[in-house]
């Protein structure tokens, strides 16, 4: 079974990002909270507001807030290139689930080497949030699966237009930021993307 990652944009304000989490939620696996220009201080209201809104903190995966992943209780962080290292993570808090960012095989490869409990690829179409640069497309992607023995997520671009392509990289899932949060019915857009990816109906679960 391929799941949905969603990650949020990081654009929204505060009430909108809690109700589109909320819409989501039954037909996502992960929620990264990516929210890059917030404090600390905000960013932990943020997931606690999220969190009284019954959201599983075993859903949540937050974006290269070691601390507050950990303070929040949390499932785990995704790092970036600028972040902590995977190996560092891993070995100073082990029940961590940790992401990596990556944009080739051999960053795919050494991460899985640190210790990385899972990789997100990309951007595989062209993206708004990534203009002028070029996709890297699916057949990396797929290449990068058949290599590595821990999930692969496939992001960029991703909509149910091309759902099924990525599919058929036997990606573990994919990962969607504007194609579910600048849509005007996230939680319907997640649950049909979540019935391509799977051919059948979701269960609904928070």
């Amino acid at each position: 079974m391929a799941f949905l990652y969603a990650v949020t944009s990081g654009e929204q304000p505060f009430e909108k990002i809690i109700r589109n989490i909320k819409s989501i939620a039954p037909y996502v696996e992960l929620i990264q909270v990516r929210e890059k220009k917030k404090t600390a201080h905000a960013l932990n209201d943020l997931i606690d507001s999220i969190l009284k809104q019954g959201i599983s903190p075993a859903k949540l995966i937050v974006n290269d807030r070691v601390d507050i992943a950990l303070v929040r209780g949390l499932r785990g962080v995704h790092l970036a290139y600028h972040s902590l290292s995977v190996k560092d993570v891993k070995k100073a808090f082990p029940h961590l689930y940790v992401g990596k960012s990556v944009h080739s095989l051999e960053e795919a490869k050494q991460s899985e080497q640190d210790g990385a409990d899972y990789v997100v690829f990309g951007h595989l179409y062209e993206t708004s949030s990534k203009k002028g640069k070029k996709p890297r497309g699916v057949q990396e992607l797929a290449q990068i699966v058949e290599e590595l023995s821990i999930p692969v997520i496939g992001i960029g671009g991703i909509n149910i237009s091309n759902i099924g392509e990525v599919k058929e990289t036997n990606a573990a899932g994919i990962a969607l930021m504007s194609g579910l949060f600048q849509t005007e019915a996230p939680g319907e857009t997640a649950r049909a993307c979540w019935n391509l990816l799977n051919g059948s109906e979701r269960c609904e679960r928070v």
